[in-house]
């Protein structure tokens, strides 16, 4: 089973064959956390780092989740995650899909 843990539609592009794969509804998500502000020439500037993961479901057998890369970088240990790969554009450039998926 493959949950679409993206915000939109996905058109995954494979082997010639495009798999639609709505949105769950689930949107796991990275917090960021606010570091120190300091001045730079009277300029103030934010710094922050990523946080943690937040709305991850918990693994299940057989089950993946497509999530945004961000989220798949920050749980390395997580081998049910997947990203979409490269995006495929229409003749405008707008992105219509992705080949396949990334891991």
């Amino acid at each position: 089973m493959i949950l679409n843990c993206t915000p939109h539609q996905l058109n995954v592009h494979t082997g010639g064959q495009v798999l639609t794969l709505p949105p769950s509804g689930v949107i796991p998500r990275l917090v960021p956390c606010r570091t120190a502000r300091p001045e730079t020439e009277g300029i103030e500037t934010v710094h922050t780092e990523l946080g943690s993961v937040q709305g991850l479901p918990d693994p299940v057998e057989g089950t993946f989740l497509i999530v945004s890369a961000l989220v798949l970088g920050a749980c390395p240990e997580r081998e049910d995650l997947r990203s979409p790969g490269e995006a495929v554009r229409d003749a405008s450039g707008v992105i219509v899909g992705c080949k396949g998926l990334c891991s």
